[in-house]
């Protein structure tokens, strides 16, 4: 699919589409940093799935050799 579009690196990645979501996670993250102070008594957690997703898809030898066999769903294979 996104190969079709000359979107894909040379890894199989689609970097525009790692970027925006990488940015995005960043300015969330930043932004319950900045909540924090005012809600002192909760509890806010956030979870980076994208990066986590990522170190699976680039060391899958670390997790079991996992494989990805849909590349169609993946931003990066």
């Amino acid at each position: 699919m996104w190969d079709g579009l000359h979107l894909v690196d040379g890894r199989g990645c689609v970097e525009e589409a790692n970027e925006l979501v990488q940015g995005y996670n960043a300015r969330v993250e930043a932004q319950l940093d900045a909540l924090r102070p005012e809600l002192p008594g909760a509890d806010i957690v956030f979870c980076d799935v994208y990066k986590g997703v990522m170190e699976m898809i680039t060391n899958p030898a670390a997790y079991g050799n996992i494989t990805f066999t849909n590349r169609d769903y993946l931003l990066c294979a």
